[in-house]
């Protein structure tokens, strides 16, 4: 009777998940792993709406291209696009790797107009970017680290260059060159 009453105390002062606002869903599903954020949304819908939009979950995104994300078929891309224009707005770190010369300028071209208004961290590793695509990082106003591993197209690489000199807002900038 005893440890039935104590049961009794410690489900009724028990708080309902469904109480934490989004804010709150998000700080916590921002401590997942990011092989475990798939399977969020399908818990309810309100877990599912907290992690469709823009929320602190998405302050940095990890993007391999080798995984086939911006495939030459036409569905991906229009996928990975949709996934930025609604969370874009939220991303602060953004490192993408392992991509080729097309690839990279798709996804570039594709993303950078949706994280543009936050992104503050840009870290390309192992991509090969030509070097005629360097004026698409220009446009990152906030942008106050750039870390680039690349292979470059052409070897007067360092021509291309000046348009980061319009990156008013950085304060690190890293390159690694591999021809």
């Amino acid at each position: 009777m005893c440890n039935e009453m104590q049961l009794d105390n410690v489900v009724a002062d028990a708080i309902s998940i469904d109480v934490l606002n989004a804010d709150l869903l998000s700080h916590v599903f921002s401590h997942c792993a990011a092989q475990d954020l798939q399977y969020i949304p399908f818990v309810c819908r309100k877990w599912a709406s907290v992690l469709s939009g823009p929320s602190s979950v998405w302050q940095l995104v990890a993007v391999d291209l080798a995984k086939g994300l911006m495939a030459d078929n036409t569905s991906s891309q229009v996928m990975v696009k949709q996934w930025f224009q609604q969370r874009g707005s939220a991303v602060q770190t953004l490192q993408v790797s392992e991509g080729d010369a097309s690839t990279l300028s798709t996804f570039l071209c594709n993303v950078l107009p949706d994280v543009r208004p936050a992104l503050r961290h840009l870290a390309l590793y192992h991509v090969t970017l030509p070097s005629h695509d360097i004026h698409l990082l220009s446009s990152l106003y906030k942008l106050q680290t750039l870390e680039l591993s690349i292979s470059l197209t052409d070897r007067a690489w360092q021509n291309h260059l000046s348009p980061l000199t319009q990156l008013t807002a950085l304060r690190n900038l890293e390159i690694e060159v591999y021809l």
